[in-house]
């Protein structure tokens, strides 16, 4: 009898407790829709469920301060919205070391697989944004084993020093033991996926399909790029280019030889475009490639019809030689803290020979 009691009892502590959370929620969902701010919004992402994701998506529409609008997207994408997602994640691979710093606060709040597995992909980025070199931004790297050591359950306890390549290896190690982790949250339609991202013309988006998806998606992205090139006359617009990638990223022969055609261009801001899509290919391939540019130290003159690229920095006087800029690409994808990149001659061959000797190894490491 004093069994039945207390059962009976838990059972209406539980029931009371998840009326109280309903009600909290409903008055959430009631406050977020009359004055939708920056507080209720986060904590709707993490209280609600995907049904809030038709209550917060109107939201974008308003003409809101870009906080709200960022953690909206940011609610969305807790609450299970690959779109936006997509949107967030993108940041992470900004040159801008604020654009970088929310993102990952971001993934952060986001949590779950999807995240884990960009994050993993950072952890091989050890090079400091470039621009903001002075302003104390870190590396993807030791932003990235941050967020994990906050999202991962039971995460490795590691002291992160910016100069220790250990606890990078040690995160990589573990996930690597731990593939559940990184296993999708559901079974996403990438292909639908991308014909969403292709129609609203979201390059970025594009992009990140072709970090989280696989080679399966190949058929279905070279179909829709067919309709692309065949509806452009010629002409090459963002979305059609970064179908390319996509596809070059993903295994594609075809598309990957493109952007290696691109570093014999005489235009050198199209070689140093060429440069920038291999680093966003990665793996053996784009490695490869680059490394076979570490001795092409000739200067660059820029074509009278040719504009800088995005990456030129400010006051750079014309484009730098190809293997500086080759050099810049490795560092994103062979980890190294002790490297860096300078744009002095009497330093570059030094580097250069110890930029082969990294890609040797990391090719002896992949059995190419």
């Amino acid at each position: 009898m004093k069994a039945f009691i207390l059962i009976a009892a838990l059972g209406l502590f539980f029931a009371s407790e998840n009326a109280v959370a309903q009600d909290c929620c409903e008055a959430l969902r009631k406050e977020v829709k009359e004055a939708p701010q920056y507080p209720n919004i986060a904590e709707l992402g993490r209280r609600g469920d995907r049904t809030d994701i038709q209550l917060l998506k109107p939201i974008l529409q308003k003409n809101l301060h870009p906080l709200v609008r960022s953690q909206t997207l940011r609610a969305l994408a807790k609450l299970g919205d690959i779109m936006s997602f997509l949107n967030v994640a993108a940041g992470c691979y900004e040159h801008d070391g604020m654009r970088q710093d929310n993102c990952f606060v971001g993934l952060k709040y986001i949590g779950g697989s999807e995240s884990i597995r960009v994050l993993n992909e950072r952890l091989n980025d050890t090079l400091r944004p470039q621009s903001d070199a002075d302003t104390g931004f870190n590396s993807p790297a030791r932003y990235a084993m941050k967020v994990l050591m906050e999202i991962v359950p039971d995460a490795p306890k590691l002291d992160i020093d910016l100069y220790e390549d250990g606890p990078r290896l040690a995160w990589r190690s573990y996930l690597s033991k731990h593939p559940s982790l990184m296993a999708p949250s559901e079974n996403f339609d990438w292909a639908q996926i991308l014909r969403e991202c292709v129609s609203k013309e979201d390059e970025r988006a594009v992009l990140m399909v072709g970090r989280l998806a696989n080679s399966t998606l190949i058929p279905d992205a070279r179909a829709q790029l067919a309709v692309l090139e065949a509806s452009t006359a010629g002409k090459a617009p963002p979305i059609q280019r970064a179908l390319g990638l996509l596809l070059a990223r993903l295994g594609d022969p075809a598309e990957f030889s493109k952007i290696v055609a691109r570093l014999s261009d005489s235009d050198p801001y199209r070689q140093d475009e060429a440069v920038h899509q291999l680093v966003y290919v990665r793996g053996p391939r784009a490695i490869r490639v680059l490394g076979q540019l570490l001795d092409r130290s000739e200067p660059r003159k820029p074509l009278a019809t040719s504009s800088a690229a995005d990456s030129e920095p400010d006051g750079a006087a014309g484009p730098r030689p190809l293997n500086m800029v080759a050099m810049l690409g490795l560092a994103h994808l062979i980890p190294g803290y002790d490297l860096s990149v300078t744009p002095f001659e009497f330093l570059r061959s030094a580097q250069a020979a110890e930029w082969k000797r990294r890609v040797r190894i990391y090719e002896q490491k992949e059995g190419k």
